[in-house]
């Protein structure tokens, strides 16, 4: 090679050079430019209300995000109009980044922000439809169980859950409003939901001296050491003129208000409505994550289902016995039962994070509308305080408290909430909420704890398969009433084809399902997407595959929907390293 050519060939591996660097020098700073949006993005929408605020972040300092005024936020189309123009802007500013140039876990991020404004768009024409009254998710039996746990370290603290009792009032006032609105549009609950819903309201609002509130502010209170008792007794004075004047009054109209409804309603599931199909499929792929139409999922819901009644045939066929077997418990003690999961899992999941669990009882006020357990996520910067509530009302045999456990705690929610978030490159992925992958993990999870129990393999298999089964019928009721239009009289031909023929469990169960639609579904889709995901990592890892790797790569990923994870899971599967 002669002098000139050297001197080209190092001029070239100068500019390939220079062309590295600045590569790595632009890759680097889209990076940062795009955490600046993501944690800007992120300021902004976790300040929106002070709850959301409050049960996001313990200290807001660190986030940069000042303390504003108090606020529960408000229930009016301007409100709305304000949200979607919001997320217009937003994913106008989204679009100028693009995801090829992001490291992996930014560009999921990328994604899952991309796919939540798309779908938080999509349903700007279903203002009515949305349920502010329903039994489970609904305002007035959330806001009692928020309030009670609003975290009170400080006098700030107390002032601001003031103010926000104060609010009450208000809130209602356009929460009736809207559903006055919805009542003349011929879309307001069925008589027996309204009923019930009036029935909750002026319950509650009759609560003047075994109120949730009350009680639960005095404990934390008392936990404020350095209030004089002079300072806690003016303080709880001021609490009682609160909930008598503000709250328990708005209860009470808010009560009368549906009660006043009552009538004008439409029976029937989703479908029964204008455009209302429309509405059940967006409403079905945000809550289950799932890509798939309704037909697809009912075929997919029956095939399995009968896959379990195979099963159960065949191990009953092979020991009769099982069937008569009466299961006994050894531990009946919730705390023990929370130590004993987070032994055993160790052999099919990642180590748990190193956190605290307090396991409380629901107020005996609350017992009949609150669900069987729930767990209370953590603020992101305090995510080794975590809470377990069972109600005893409707969990008491150990063998479900014990799976209950495994649902709500170990390896359920608390243990994919604390890991996962250790993945996530930016807190915004905290308030992209994605039920069908948390619920869908936390019943994947509970059923594979029936592995744990202590009886012979088959008893534990036909307890499991036995659940599977029922809440295999409570998903296909749910579709078959909000997207093919099944009534009652249908509903209990479906459900005694399998033995259900009681007339009350029947109307409870169709109720229900009509008062929240797809909520069975973002548990029992959400599990059946996890084994399709198994089995897919199978396919992919061959002889490699690890049932302990696939759990990590869907820790590491976190919550999304299904359809972005499977784009993710070969590299995660990949690059979960040593477990």
């Amino acid at each position: 090679m002669n002098l000139f050519h050297k001197k080209k060939l190092g001029i070239f591996t100068l500019l390939l050079l220079f062309l590295v660097l600045f590569l790595i020098g632009y890759l680097s700073s889209t990076n940062l430019s795009f955490d600046r949006f993501t944690r800007k993005t992120f300021q902004s929408r976790v300040s929106s209300n002070t709850l959301t605020l409050h049960y996001t972040i313990e200290n807001p300092a660190a986030y940069d995000i000042s303390i504003q005024e108090a606020t529960l936020g408000h229930f009016t189309p301007d409100e709305t109009t304000a949200s979607l123009t919001e997320a217009e802007n937003l994913q106008k500013k989204l679009h100028r980044f693009f995801p090829a140039n992001l490291s992996i876990d930014r560009e999921l991020t990328y994604d899952l922000l991309s796919d939540s404004l798309k779908t938080e768009l999509a349903f700007a024409p279903f203002y009515y439809y949305q349920e502010p009254l329903s039994p489970i998710s609904g305002y007035p039996n959330q806001l009692p169980i928020l309030l009670s746990e609003y975290r009170i370290q400080t006098e700030q603290d107390i002032q601001s859950y003031f103010a926000l009792l104060s609010q009450i009032p208000g809130l209602f006032s356009e929460i009736l409003t809207f559903e006055k609105e919805k009542s003349k549009q011929g879309m307001f609950l069925c008589d027996s939901l309204a009923s019930e819903a009036a029935s909750d309201c002026l319950t509650f609002a009759g609560q003047t001296d075994s109120n949730v509130l009350m009680s639960s502010f005095r404990q934390r209170l008392d936990q404020l050491s350095t209030l004089s008792a002079k300072k806690k007794q003016s303080y709880l004075t001021e609490h009682q003129r609160l909930l008598s004047q503000n709250v328990l009054p708005a209860y009470r109209m808010l009560g009368e208000g549906i009660q006043a409804l009552t009538g004008s309603g439409t029976e029937g599931g989703l479908c029964c409505l204008p455009k209302g199909k429309q509405y059940y499929l967006l409403l079905l792929k945000k809550s289950t994550g799932s890509s798939k139409s309704p037909d697809q999922m009912l075929k997919q819901i029956e095939q399995h289902r009968q896959a379990c009644l195979s099963s159960t045939r065949s191990l009953l066929q092979s020991s009769p016995s099982t069937a008569i077997k009466e299961p006994v418990m050894s531990l009946t003690s919730p705390a023990a039962m929370i130590e004993d999961l987070k032994e055993k899992i160790t052999d099919r999941f990642p180590a748990a994070s190193n956190c605290n669990l307090t396991l409380k009882t629901v107020d005996a006020s609350q017992q009949d509308t609150a669900s069987p357990a729930f767990y209370m996520v953590p603020p992101i910067d305090h995510l080794t305080e975590n809470t377990i509530y069972l109600n005893p009302a409707k969990t008491s045999q150990p063998v479900y408290i014990y799976t209950t456990l495994a649902h709500e705690g170990y390896p359920g929610h608390l243990y994919q909430t604390t890991l996962s978030s250790q993945y996530y490159s930016s807190p915004l992925r905290s308030l992209l909420s994605y039920p069908g992958f948390t619920e869908g993990w936390a019943t994947y999870v509970e059923y594979d704890s029936y592995r744990y129990l202590p009886f012979e393999a088959d008893v534990a298999a036909l307890l499991q398969q036995n659940n599977d089964v029922i809440l295999s019928l409570y998903a296909s009721l749910d579709l078959l009433i909000h997207w093919k239009g099944y009534r009652l009289s249908e509903a209990a031909d479906f459900l005694a084809g399998y033995g259900i023929t009681d007339a009350a469990t029947i109307t409870s169960i169709y109720q229900a399902i009509v008062a929240e639609p797809v909520n069975y579904l973002k548990y029992y889709i959400g599990y059946l997407e996890i084994l399709e995901l198994r089995d897919y990592a199978k396919e992919l890892m061959r002889d490699d595959f690890s049932i302990k790797k696939f759990h990590h790569a869907l820790i590491q990923i976190g919550e999304a929907p299904f359809y972005i994870i499977k784009k993710y899971l070969p590299y995660y599967l990949k690059h979960t390293g040593e477990i």
